[in-house]
């Protein structure tokens, strides 16, 4: 917020990029009334506005920094002084040399001991670990080949009908939501790209490496104003750290900190063609995690061992910062989904991976003597589905084009969203698609003057018509002068297929209604957490942070989750009652996807 435009939401949409960090495009504003004006901006306009938040997390970072080299310092001087008592007392005789010697020996001994304990001393808890397996489906969870998961599950709470429970179910999105704690609406972050609210332009492409690098995403989130779980941490104990890390998705970490993590890590290919970390600015660590040998590798890591270089990365920052709240995402299942579908001899061996990241985690904590004081939670930011059908992205292409259409942009996944330039055009392309009656093609859905959405395709079409108020739900978390114009939700096991996917042999997605899409596992395990506990109640990525902060003792405030009470050993009465108020209508709208997927297999 500026001194001149009181009251304006600053909202930047760089349009453009030079391949450099210096300039892109413009920036739209935004009044409380969703009015839009545009105005020049650079992205270092955009870093300079939260200078004063970098500046404070850097100077928090260089204490913590410089804490082993005080007292390695100190350690030498106190080493000087006792070899020279050793000295000295030599000279006195042999008793006297005796009695130095000893009184050296065990002072070196509190030296040392004085030495680790700076590195790797236990702090007071509590403290909370997030890890997020990318696009890791519920029925791929199998205890039996996954034993430490099995013991967390054992000592914790599962959510057998856990679910994304917004649309798009896709990386950047939901890692927004785990975030914050509030729906896409409201952060705004709507999957790859959106259209700028009042023009006929999209937003950059979220996948974009050299944007997402900058810290783009965290940037948006925080100009939005919504609360952020790392927020949350700093206010409720001040000096704590958050990181979130990932392998190469940058804007999985970037969205999970949403501007406020003092740390935003990630792995990337350099000039050398090697894999090393690399970071947003403002949220770096220090030269020794980001010139660390053993996170230098030679080559991109494939076959599970980018997973087990995510693992490192984090137990690297366990072990210098002691972060309150860490949070993690698993990006390899997610890129392997892609490409082999649901294939168990593909999932099988990642996730069998994961389970060994889940041991080497929880052993760190142990190792940094704060176990006993960590609640875990382990998810999904979204499942993955198979294409054993496909719609083809140039058939909605014509459809629209005869429509008297253009289309600003189609999206993909097991759903389509759809942007047409021509606004007035909207309705009858709509119409147009839903008489095409495309195969395996659900329900379309137009988005009216009001910002709603309503069927247009007919009823009949769906597996089960209570399926509707579902799919309306839905919708309805990310509807907004941003969302999509159109949108084709697909049957189960359904997919859009570009001529890029067609050409690579792209045999899996996400990103919309379906139960495949949407089951997730949940399991949450620690000290504030029951144990062996088992609810069907209908999690929701949007329950997370407030879960988190209530494990930690914040006051959730101003979000759209939950905190997921019927988890906690010591629920409070309010936290209760609102969970139990909410679960009528998560519960019917969980059970006509089950139903309506269920439909389909038998058909």
């Amino acid at each position: 917020m500026e001194g001149d435009r009181s009251g304006v939401r600053r909202v930047a949409y760089p349009l453009w990029s030079d391949g450099s960090d210096a300039v892109f495009s413009s920036t739209m504003w935004a009044d409380e009334q969703g009015r839009y004006t545009s105005s020049a901006c650079t992205v270092r306009d955009v870093s300079i506005r939260a200078a004063d938040e970098t500046n404070s997390r850097r100077a928090k970072r260089r204490r913590i920094d410089t804490l082993e080299g005080r007292v390695n310092r100190g350690a030498r001087a106190v080493m000087v002084r006792l070899m020279l008592m050793v000295c000295a007392g030599a000279c006195m005789g042999v008793i006297a040399q005796v009695r130095s010697q000893r009184s050296a020996a065990g002072a070196v001994v509190g030296v040392r001991a004085l030495h680790r304990g700076a590195v790797q001393k236990p702090r007071h808890g509590p403290f909370a670990l997030v890890l997020v397996i990318d696009a890791a489906r519920f029925d791929e969870v199998d205890l039996k080949k996954m034993p430490n998961l099995a013991r967390l599950v054992a000592g914790g709470t599962t959510y057998t009908r856990a679910w994304v429970g917004q649309l798009p179910s896709i990386t950047e999105t939901s890692h927004a939501t785990i975030g914050t704690g509030v729906l896409p609406f409201r952060h705004l972050i709507l999957g790859d790209k959106w259209r700028i609210p009042g023009t006929d332009q999209m937003s950059p492409d979220l996948l974009d490496a050299q944007l997402t690098r900058t810290g783009y995403i965290g940037k948006f989130i925080h100009q939005k104003g919504v609360p952020d779980i790392a927020t949350f941490v700093h206010r409720k104990f001040p000096g704590s750290l958050v990181a979130t890390l990932s392998g190469h998705k940058v804007y999985a970490a970037d969205a999970l900190g949403a501007g406020s993590a003092d740390f935003v890590a990630f792995g990337m290919k350099d000039a050398r063609g090697h894999y090393i970390p690399g970071a947003i600015p403002g949220h770096e660590p220090g030269e020794a995690i980001l010139k660390s040998k053993q996170l230098d590798l030679p080559a991109y890591p494939r076959n599970g061992t980018e997973d087990e270089w995510t693992t490192t990365l984090a137990e690297k920052f366990l072990f210098k910062y002691h972060p309150r709240l860490m949070m993690v995402n698993f990006p390899e299942v997610d890129n392997y989904g892609h490409i082999a579908g649901t294939s168990a001899s593909v999932m099988g061996p990642l996730m069998v991976n994961i389970d060994h990241q889940i041991g080497r985690l929880v052993a760190a904590y142990g190792r940094a003597g704060i176990l006993p004081q960590t609640d875990f939670v382990i998810t999904s930011d979204h499942a993955m589905v198979p294409a054993l059908h496909t719609i083809d992205q140039g058939v909605v292409q014509r459809i629209i084009h005869q429509a008297g259409g253009q289309a600003l942009y189609i999206g993909h996944g097991d759903y389509c969203p759809i942007w047409i330039k021509d606004l007035a055009a909207v309705p009858r392309v709509a119409v147009a698609l839903a008489n095409a009656n495309m195969p395996n093609v659900q329900a379309v859905y137009v988005k009216d003057v009001s910002g709603e959405y309503r069927l247009v395709s007919s009823a009949a079409r769906l597996a089960d018509p209570a399926v509707n108020s579902t799919y309306l739900d839905l919708l309805s978390t990310f509807a907004s002068g941003e969302s999509p114009d159109i949108v084709l939700l697909y049957g189960e096991d359904t997919m859009t297929m570009t001529p890029g996917f067609a050409k690579i042999g792209r045999k899996g997605d996400h990103g919309g209604a379906t139960w495949g899409a949407q089951h997730i596992p949940l399991i949450l395990a620690g000290p504030g957490v029951k144990q062996d506990f088992v609810s069907d109640f209908p999690a929701r990525l949007v329950d997370l942070a407030p879960t988190v902060e209530t494990l930690l003792g914040a006051q959730p405030q101003n979000q759209d989750g939950i905190p997921l009470a019927d988890a906690l050993i010591h629920p409070s009465g309010p936290l209760i009652v609102r969970q139990q108020r909410v679960e009528p209508r998560m519960l019917r709208d969980v059970q006509a996807l089950e139903q309506s997927a269920g439909l389909q297999t038998r058909r």
